[in-house]
């Protein structure tokens, strides 16, 4: 078995500091939110997504 590559100039400090800056994930919220959707009891807020859409395409900078 190959020994996995490891960058030596990779900053595994600034990845930690990353993973650290990640929101904590409430697991009981993703329950009940896949058990909405499998039972067809989730309604899709298609403003609400509208909405967020555009406000991420217009926060990116054109290439």
């Amino acid at each position: 078995m190959e020994k996995p590559v490891v960058d030596a100039d990779f900053d595994f400090g600034a990845l930690k500091t990353a993973i650290d800056e990640l929101p904590i994930m409430d697991a009981s919220k993703v329950v009940a939110l896949h058990r909405r959707i499998v039972n067809g009891e989730y309604q899709i807020q298609t403003e609400r997504v509208m909405e967020k859409l555009l406000e991420f395409e217009s926060s990116i900078e054109p290439n």
